[in-house]
């Protein structure tokens, strides 16, 4: 009894584990501030960096997420060349 408690325990630890590291369409969405319509549009235009491991439930890394956020930082000198339109 005590060995399926502890693997009932470690099976908990390691789904929490996950969730934390991978996002759902749902939570990804929220977390990005999207519509998940708008999430399904940039995974089937390749622009957002997605995983489907099971043809059907669609998964984000956090940390790729930050990432992907981070490279779409612009200098002050892309703002203002993109505010005055050169």
């Amino acid at each position: 009894m005590q060995q399926m408690n502890y693997y009932k325990s470690n099976s908990h630890y390691y789904s929490q584990s996950i969730r934390k590291t991978f996002l759902t369409i749902q939570e990804a969405a929220k977390y990005l501030g999207y519509k998940v319509s708008t999430l399904y549009k940039m995974n089937s235009e390749g622009k957002i960096p997605f995983y489907n491991p099971t043809k059907g439930k669609v998964l984000y890394s956090k940390q790729e997420l930050d990432e992907w956020i981070k490279g779409g930082k612009l200098s002050v000198n892309d703002l203002e060349k993109k505010f005055r339109g050169s």
